[in-house]
């Protein structure tokens, strides 16, 4: 098995992917000496190498100082029992470079001096038989537990030799390091103390016997091709406290559902690119979405195309509606829309705030104005209508006047002879 097996999904997942990885950070960049606290850097980008019996080395010097140092950029012996060395040629080893045993199937065991502070990017990746790693006493940077490298508590490296099945990582571990599976095909399963924290660059990656994992609590981001091609990884399930997923992350894997936790802001390009999945939903919290991170797969020519029946769920204005309507080539994806209607920035609200009260004041008014002119209908055709008093005609006034005169004289009359009676016997 060559270096390409933990790679061989960049032919899968594009040539961006490929770019990434050949821009990967400079063999021996920094490393950080521990005696006197230099931070050494390569003298070039493409550092000048050296030989010295089955090692090859390239110098490290400080910045501003002629101190200079080692880094073991490649391995050319077959050792089964590997103790590298502490110096090579006067110089003290600091570090391991990138590729300095990569798929050294021959390795058993190899035992770190205790000068070795840091370790490229693919230093043991693929060392199929490895069986245990060895520390020398007084490193102040690696231990060994059960043969497994940590660096505090950050599991580093995993010796592929003891070929784990059903794994469980010990409590206490916040990280696993990059590359620290990669291609252990017998892992079928693993499982994470709640202690976790960080998952490392294609840490899983090529670990083509897992099924399913379960991120716990606490994790917050998935790194770059943390489980890339792994090919039969059906379930996974994450917390909502993982804020982004890396560049490739879940890419080429066997998803036909994920749920994105409501935690995360941000997904990397081709995160599922080359996966199961029909349509996935994305939260309004996702601000950020690689380019073909979801809805591509490859075609007969091994290059990544639009799925154009593929679904985006997502609220209007969001990430999600803005991934779903770029697509490729002036096509879209499917869009439907999960949420309310985006809410106006805060200067529109007060607007239309202001315009909602004048409105409505402007209808209150005229609801009273008709209740007015209504009620006032109301009180006037309900009053009820006076009876004229009938006005006798004059000629029956003078009548009835006449009549009544004419009663009234006689009385007149005896009143006065009755008064005048009375007179006369009174004289008498």
């Amino acid at each position: 098995m060559k270096l390409q097996t933990i790679f061989r999904s960049t032919s899968m997942i594009g040539a961006a992917m490929l770019a990434l990885l050949s821009a990967a950070p400079a063999v021996c960049a920094e490393v950080e000496l521990e005696e006197d606290e230099i931070i050494l850097e390569t003298e070039d980008d493409e550092p000048e190498t050296f030989d010295s019996g089955d090692y090859s080395y390239s110098k490290l010097v400080s910045d501003g100082s002629d101190e200079k140092a080692a880094c073991i950029e490649r391995y050319s012996g077959s050792e089964a029992d590997l103790e590298i060395p502490a110096e090579l040629d006067g110089l003290k080893v600091v570090k391991l470079g990138k590729n300095a045993f990569v798929s050294a199937d021959y390795l058993h065991s190899v035992t770190l001096p205790e000068t070795v502070t840091a370790l490229g990017d693919y230093a043991f990746v693929n060392c199929l038989n490895l069986m245990e790693f060895r520390v020398a006493k007084g490193n102040p940077t690696y231990e060994v537990k059960d043969g497994v490298l940590y660096s505090g508590t950050v599991l580093e490296r995993y010796p592929l030799g003891k070929a784990p099945g059903e794994l469980v990582i010990p409590d206490g571990v916040t990280g696993i390091g990059d590359v620290a599976f990669a291609c252990c095909e017998t892992l079928t399963s693993v499982t994470f103390p709640q202690s976790l924290k960080k998952i490392g660059i294609a840490s899983f990656s090529d670990c083509t016997g897992l099924t399913a994992v379960t991120v716990p609590d606490g994790v917050t981001e998935i790194a770059n091709f943390a489980f890339n091609n792994c090919t039969n990884l059906e379930d996974v399930t994450l917390p909502d406290t993982v804020e982004s997923i890396g560049f490739a992350a879940f890419a080429a894997t066997a998803l036909r559902t994920f749920r994105i936790p409501e935690s995360c802001t941000d997904i990397g390009e081709q995160a599922f690119a080359q996966t199961n999945l029909a349509e996935i939903m994305i939260p309004k919290t996702v601000q950020s979405i690689g380019e073909k991170a979801f809805g591509f797969k490859l075609d007969e020519n091994n290059e990544l195309h639009m799925d154009s029946t593929f679904m985006i769920g997502g609220e209007l204005g969001t990430a999600a509606e803005n991934y779903a309507r770029i697509g490729e080539e002036g096509h879209s994806f499917q869009f439907v829309n999960t949420g309310a209607e985006p809410e106006a920035p805060a200067e529109e609200k007060s607007n239309t705030g202001r315009i909602i009260g004048i409105v409505v004041c402007v209808l209150l008014l005229i609801a009273i104005v008709l209740i007015a002119l209504l009620s006032g209908k109301k009180k006037k055709s309900a009053k009820p209508e006076k009876k004229e008093t009938e006005t006798p005609a004059p000629e029956e006034s003078e009548a009835e006047d006449a009549e009544t005169g004419s009663a009234e004289e006689p009385a007149a009359e005896a009143d006065a002879e009755a008064s005048e009676s009375g007179e006369e016997t009174g004289d008498e």
